[in-house]
Order: structure tokens, then C-alpha cells, then sequence
């Protein structure tokens, strides 16, 4: 990542800080250390770095420990599967304590007026799986509208 990328950001970084608006730095790739590193530097007090992971292995050797320094100040990171962090959590590149988001599919289409499983979007039915996967416990309720009407009975709460 070209340094004058990297000031082009900060420009804007800052604009957005001036005017009030919020932002973020989203870095494509997790294989710019040292770019990563002087952004995080500049851009600390004005809004978080977050790192998106496109497939890259974690590098070894020195190459391995610029790669860990430069990441390490990262804000988060977004994996489209929690299992693609855990090389990079074992190599030191995500520390403890760092912030590992799953980027997840959406959908498009309409849940309103959705009141049973087989209304729902392939995609939406899903989201919802992982997502009980991830709290180790089942949906009960699942609120497809503002309408009161649009609920779906996923799991009876109340059954054995």
C-alpha cells in the first residue's frame, strides 16, 4: 500500500473528524503490516482500523514478526469464518483481546409477513443457525416484521 494512499486516507480520515461524521478504515488485506501500523498510529484518536482477511496465510520467520508488529494495533478484524482467524491467532498476528468479527451473507428479500420457517430467505434461515451456534442455545422467538402478527416459533421455550 502506496505511502501516498495511506495520506490520502488520513486526509479524509481527518475531513470526517472535522465535520463531525463518523468513519472507519477498512484495510483490504491483512498483508500490509507496516501501512496498517502508520495508520493506526495517525488515525487512533479519530476513528478505529478494522483489517479484512482475503485468504492470506500469516507470514513466518522475520517477515512473520513485522506482519505481528503492524497488525497488532489493528481496532478488529473481519473473517468470514471464525476458523480462518485461528491461524492467525496462533501465529500472534490477532492477539488476545482483539476483536474477530464473522462477516456473514445477508439477503435481500422481504422477511414481512414471514410466519413460519419456509417463508423465510434460504440465506435468513442461515443467519439464524450460526448465529445459535455462536450462543450455544436456541432461537425461541424470531420477529420477522414490526407487525405483531409476524413472529415464528422456532423452539417452544417452554417444551422439555
Amino acid at each position: 500500500m502506496p505511502r501516498s494512499l495511506v495520506r490520502g486516507v488520513l486526509r479524509a480520515v481527518r475531513s470526517a473528524h472535522q465535520e463531525g461524521r463518523r468513519c472507519v478504515v477498512h484495510v483490504n488485506g491483512l498483508i500490509f503490516p507496516i501501512a496498517t501500523d502508520m495508520l493506526c498510529r495517525a488515525a487512533a484518536s479519530l476513528c478505529p482500523v478494522v483489517l479484512q482477511h482475503h485468504g492470506e496465510l500469516p507470514w513466518s520467520g522475520p517477515r512473520g514478526a513485522l506482519q505481528r508488529f503492524g497488525l497488532c494495533r489493528a481496532d478488529g478484524f473481519l473473517f468470514t469464518a471464525d476458523s480462518l482467524a485461528e491461524p492467525w491467532r496462533r501465529s500472534g498476528g490477532v492477539r488476545r483481546g482483539q476483536p474477530v468479527f464473522e462477516v456473514m451473507e445477508g439477503w435481500s428479500e422481504s422477511t414481512r409477513g414471514a410466519r413460519t420457517w419456509a417463508d423465510l430467505p434460504a440465506t435468513a434461515v442461515k443467519y439464524i443457525r450460526r448465529i445459535e451456534e455462536i450462543i450455544d442455545a436456541p432461537i425461541a422467538l424470531l420477529s420477522t416484521s414490526p407487525e405483531r402478527e409476524d413472529v415464528i416459533l422456532v423452539h417452544d421455550p417452554f417444551s422439555d
